[in-house]
This record gives structure tokens, sequence and C-alpha cells, in this order.
């Protein structure tokens, strides 16, 4: 898929492009009524004026195509418009989703820390326990004693 501004510049040539020529077409079309006018008064320019009538229905059908590429332009701006809503909420999610990966390591740096922490109180526990063992031995060897 091109890139969103390329085709709003896509679209926005044609829609100029289609303003210009309906325009022409306007004033060309008004040109040839008034012509048409002068001549159905003259019976000898008959075929003149089939001819102008030919070229009247083709400005008209250029001015539907027109229509029809307005309709068009209106249909893209509209499709562009909701891309680029979808997009920004997309750039969102994203946002969202890596801060969320930010705190989730942070979480699995403190249970790492914490582990470690845990791991040197047992070995602190042990410790101290073997020591009050033997200093219970002791005790108990020295009451035996007396």
């Amino acid at each position: 898929m091109s890139d969103p501004n390329d085709q709003f510049g896509r679209l926005e040539e044609k829609l100029l492009k289609a303003i210009d020529l309906f325009k022409r077409t306007q004033a060309e079309k008004r040109t040839l009524e008034q012509e048409v006018e002068k001549l159905k008064g003259q019976t000898q320019n008959v075929e003149a004026i089939k001819t102008m009538e030919r070229e009247l229905t083709n400005l008209r059908q250029n001015r539907e195509d027109v229509e029809k590429l307005k309709a068009e332009a209106r249909e893209r701006t509209q499709f562009i418009e909701a891309m680029e809503r979808e997009l920004i909420t997309l750039r969102q999610e994203r946002e969202g989703v890596e801060k969320l990966k930010g705190e989730n390591q942070q979480r699995v740096q403190t249970i790492k820390a914490m582990e470690k922490e845990l791991i040197a109180l047992r070995r602190e526990r042990e410790d101290v326990r073997s020591r009050v063992e033997k200093l219970l031995e002791r005790v108990d060897a020295m009451t035996q004693e007396q």
C-alpha cells in the first residue's frame, strides 16, 4: 500500500483536473448552446446544428464523467481519512505495547534480584541454624559433664 500522503496528492491532482475540465465544459456548453440557437434560425446550417448537438451531448457526458470523478474523489478522501485514523490508533497501541514491555522488563529484573536475595537469605539461615546446632551440642556436652 502506498503512502497516504501520495494517495492524497494524486487525488488532489485528479480533483483539480476534474474541476478544470468541468469549468471548460460549462463554458463550452454555454457557447455551443448559443451557437445552436443561432443556427436553428438558419435552415441551411442544419448539419452544423446536428454536429453541435452531438458535441453538446458529449459535453453532457463529460459533465457526468466529472461528477463520477468527484464522487470517486470523495470516496478516496474518506478512505484516506479512515486509514489515517487507523494509523494513529495503531501507533498509539504500539506505544502502549512498548510501555508494557518496559514495565515487564523492570518486573523481571526485580524478580531476579528478589530471587538472588532469597537465595542469600536461605544460605544465611542455614549458616545460622548450623551455628545454633553446634552451640546447642556444646551446651549439651557441658551439661552432661556436670
